[in-house]
């Protein structure tokens, strides 16, 4: 994802230009979740936000797939996982369109159990409210939980 151009043109689409300096030093995950608490302060119905901005980033999601791959062994891991009972889950702050295109170019399809993204819920992480969905989808309590992230927004999740 082209983080800079997609700030930008979000804050265009969503009018709030010359509102930056509330959106000073946020990243991608940021500038969304801030954007929706703070819609309703600019005059701005947060469902529509939420629209605005998840257009942006849908065309950026999609522009970034042919730049996305899994990692290696990420296949036989989660084989492995799954022939031992282990009940998995994909929770990302990409959209459906994107995400549907990415996991049948490779064979993940079938390998999660749940699968929220960034169109399921109205704020992306590190807000924590993707993996509370996907452990109560699951049936799964936080102290049996693990998380596998490869990002920051990952690693400060609540």
């Amino acid at each position: 994802m082209k983080i800079d151009e997609t700030i930008h043109e979000a804050l265009a689409t969503l009018a709030m230009g010359s509102d930056e300096d509330l959106f000073q030093g946020c990243d991608y995950a940021d500038l969304f979740n801030r954007s929706i608490g703070q819609a309703g302060k600019l005059g701005l119905p947060p469902q529509k936000t939420l629209e605005k901005l998840s257009e942006v980033y849908d065309r950026y999601d999609l522009d970034a797939l042919d730049r996305w791959g899994p990692k290696d062994n990420a296949l036989f891991v989660l084989k492995n996982l799954i022939m031992r009972g282990v009940l998995t889950g994909l929770v990302t702050n990409v959209g459906l369109e994107a995400l549907s295109i990415f996991l049948q170019c490779f064979p993940f399809q079938r390998l999660f159990k749940v699968v929220v993204t960034r169109n399921h819920v109205g704020r992306l992480k590190s807000d924590g409210e993707r993996v509370f969905r996907a452990m109560k989808t699951l049936k799964v309590e936080k102290q049996k939980c693990l998380y596998v992230g490869d990002s920051v927004n990952d690693i400060i999740t609540t």
